[in-house]
C-alpha cells in the first residue's frame, strides 16, 4: 500500500473520531452519548481498524500500537481546542486505547479478507448499539469511603482545624493524585454558625465552592454535613462529564469523627459518601474511589500538620460554640402540622428547638410549605423568619424575629415547597425570659401582585408551630 493511501486511512480514522465527538457534543447529544460503552469502546475499535487497515503492519504488537495513533491525535485536538480537559482525557484514555488496540488486532488478523463492508459494519455498530444501550436502566453506584490518620494533638485542638479551615497554602498540600490529573485543590472552609444547622462554604481553586450544611455537631467528637455545589458565576471550571453535582458524579455527605488516643493523641477519620451514575460504573467508580481517597488523604495531612504545629492558635469562636452547646437548657423535638389553621401559607415541619440562655434555635430538618389561599395571584416566597408568639386575651403577637432564611424565589400557587434539608432560625432571647406557653411562629415574607392598595407588592403570612413545653428542671 502506498504511503499516500496509508496517510489517507489514518486521516479517515481521525475524522471518524472527531465526527462522532462533534455529533455527540453539539449536533445530537441525545442520540450520540459520549459517556457510554458504545462510544468509548465502539468508536475507537472502528478508528483502530481503519488505521491498521491502511498501515498494514507486519506484527500484532505493531498493529496494536499503530491503532493508538488516531485516538491520540483526536484527544490532542480536543485538549488543545479546550473541548475536553485534562481530567476527562486521562480518565477516558485507557478505555479508548484498549478499544483501538482491539480494532487494530482485528484488522491485522483479517488483513487479506476484510473489506469495505467490514469497515462500514464497525462504523455502524456504535450507532446501532447506542439507542439499545440507553434503554437499559441506569443505576447509581453509592459508595462510602473512610480515611483515617493519627494526630499528636488532643481532640479540642483537632476540632478547631476541621470546623473552620483557614486558607491552605500550596506548600501545605504537597503532591496528590487528584491535583496531578487536573482536579482543583482545596483553599479554605469558612463556617457561618458553629453549631448544627450552620453552613460551611468549602472553596476550591478555579472558583469552585460547595455549600456544606451541618447535620451533626457533637463537639470534639463528630461533625457531619450535607454537600451541595454552589452555582458558579463564571464559566464552569470542570468539564460536564466530571463536574461534581452533575449527572455522572456527586459527593453527597461528609463526616469527621474524632477518637481519643490519650490526652495528646487523636485518631481522625474522614468519611464521604458519593455517587457515580454512568454506563461504566465499575470503571468510573474505580477512578472515583482513587480520586476521593487522594482528596481525603491530602486534607487529613493538612489538618494533622496544623494541629501539631504551634503556629496555629486555637479558634476561640469554635471553642465558644462548643461551650454553648454544653450549656443548652433544653432540646425539644418538634413536629408541627398547621394545615388546618386557615392561614394563607401552611406547612408540615419537623426538627428540634434548642433553648439557650440568650436564644432559641429552631432547626427545621424536614418540612414543606404550601399556599392554601391565593392572595390575588401568584405569591413569590422571598424568605422566612421565626419568632416566639405570645397570646393575650384579645389576640396574639410575634416577638423579635430570627435571621432570615432566603429562598430561591419559588412561586406558591397551591404547590408544596420543600424547606429542607436543614434550616436554622436563631431567635434572640432575653436572659430569664419565660417561654412556657409560647410557640414558634414562622413569618413567610411574600411578593404579591402590585395593586393601588399595596404599591410595594409586599405581604406576609404565618405558619404556626406547637406551643413550647419545657421539661421540668
Amino acid at each position: 500500500m502506498t504511503p499516500e493511501r496509508r496517510v489517507a486511512f489514518l486521516i479517515g480514522a481521525v475524522a471518524l473520531g472527531l465526527a462522532f465527538y462533534v455529533a455527540g457534543a453539539v449536533l445530537w447529544p441525545t442520540a450520540i452519548v459520549i459517556v457510554s460503552v458504545s462510544f468509548l469502546a465502539g468508536v475507537p475499535v472502528a478508528m483502530g481498524y481503519l488505521a491498521v487497515k491502511g498501515a498494514g503492519p507486519r506484527s500484532r504488537l505493531a498493529a496494536a500500537l499503530v491503532a493508538w495513533l488516531p485516538v491520540l491525535v483526536v484527544l490532542g485536538v480536543l485538549y488543545v481546542a479546550r473541548w475536553e480537559g485534562t481530567i476527562c482525557v486521562i480518565l477516558a484514555l485507557p478505555l479508548l486505547l484498549l478499544g483501538a488496540s482491539i480494532g487494530g488486532l482485528m484488522a491485522h488478523a483479517r488483513a487479506k479478507t476484510g473489506g469495505t463492508s467490514e469497515v462500514l459494519a464497525l462504523i455502524a455498530l456504535p450507532l446501532i448499539a447506542m439507542p439499545l444501550e440507553q434503554r437499559l436502566p441506569l443505576s447509581d453506584r453509592l459508595t462510602e469511603r473512610a480515611t483515617a490518620i493519627d494526630i499528636a494533638a488532643g481532640r479540642a485542638r483537632v476540632w478547631d482545624e476541621i470546623a473552620d479551615v483557614d486558607t491552605i497554602l500550596a506548600a501545605e498540600r504537597g503532591r496528590a493524585l487528584y491535583t496531578a490529573i487536573g482536579f482543583p485543590a482545596p483553599l479554605a472552609a469558612t463556617l457561618d454558625y458553629p453549631q448544627e444547622g450552620g453552613v460551611r462554604v468549602a472553596s476550591f481553586e478555579r472558583d469552585i465552592a460547595f455549600v456544606e450544611t451541618i447535620t451533626a455537631w457533637d463537639a470534639e467528637s463528630r461533625l457531619s454535613f450535607a454537600i451541595a455545589p454552589r452555582p458558579s458565576t463564571t464559566a464552569p471550571a470542570l468539564d460536564r462529564h466530571v463536574a461534581i453535582g452533575g449527572p455522572y458524579f456527586d459527593v453527597l455527605t461528609g463526616t469527621y469523627e474524632l477518637e481519643p488516643g490519650g490526652d495528646t493523641r487523636t485518631r481522625l477519620t474522614l468519611t464521604s459518601r458519593y455517587r457515580v451514575t454512568t454506563r461504566l460504573n465499575r470503571y468510573a467508580g474505580w477512578w472515583a474511589d482513587r480520586v476521593r481517597a487522594s482528596v481525603q488523604k491530602n486534607i487529613l495531612a493538612v489538618i494533622k500538620a496544623r494541629s501539631e504545629s504551634r503556629a496555629f492558635a486555637p479558634k476561640e469562636r469554635i471553642r465558644a460554640a462548643t461551650r454553648a452547646a454544653a450549656l443548652r437548657v433544653a432540646r425539644i423535638p418538634r413536629e408541627s402540622d398547621s394545615r388546618s389553621t386557615g392561614f394563607s401559607v401552611v406547612g408540615d415541619l419537623s426538627g428540634t428547638t434548642d433553648i439557650y440562655a440568650d436564644s432559641v434555635v429552631v432547626l427545621v430538618r424536614d418540612g414543606t410549605l404550601r399556599a392554601q389561599r391565593i392572595m390575588g395571584g401568584p405569591q413569590v416566597l422571598d424568605s422566612i423568619t421565626a419568632s416566639l408568639a405570645t397570646a393575650t386575651a384579645q389576640s396574639w403577637y410575634a416577638g423579635t424575629e430570627s435571621n432570615a432564611v432566603v429562598l430561591a424565589w419559588p412561586t406558591l400557587e397551591g404547590d408544596s415547597l420543600a424547606l429542607g434539608p436543614l434550616r436554622r432560625f436563631t431567635i434572640p432571647r432575653r436572659p430569664g425570659e419565660p417561654l412556657d406557653g409560647r410557640w414558634v411562629v414562622f413569618t413567610n415574607h411574600l411578593t404579591v401582585p402590585r395593586t393601588a392598595d399595596n404599591p410595594y407588592a409586599r405581604a406576609w403570612t404565618y405558619a404556626h408551630g406547637p406551643k413550647l413545653e419545657l421539661p421540668a428542671p
